[in-house]
């Protein structure tokens, strides 16, 4: 008898420590999920107002002018501008004469 109540105890104590483990692992899943949206709204946020200009060749003339049109135009989280480095053709690109 006394043996069937400390069985009993026992498995009574598993399956409280699992419904724990399981408690646990559901608290962590939903603050991992807040996190997640959290990141995702400040993502949002930040990527809102985003221009990107492009500046030609790095080095070149309207590179640094697009990197001082940044400089001056950055506004924060209300306006951020990107300059970025652009690719030049010697030549315009050419379309192919039609076919007959």
């Amino acid at each position: 008898m006394l043996l069937a109540f400390l069985a009993l105890a026992g498995a009574c104590g598993q399956s409280s420590a699992q419904g724990t483990a399981e408690r646990q692992a559901t608290g962590a899943s939903d603050a991992a999920r807040a996190a997640q949206r959290t990141r995702e709204a400040y993502r949002e946020t930040i990527n809102e107002n985003v221009l990107f200009l492009m500046g030609g060749q790095l080095g070149a003339a309207y590179s640094q002018i697009a990197q001082d049109i940044a400089v001056v135009v950055n506004d924060g989280n209300n306006l951020r501008v990107l300059p970025s480095p652009s690719i030049s053709f010697s030549r315009p690109p050419t379309v192919p004469a039609a076919r007959r």
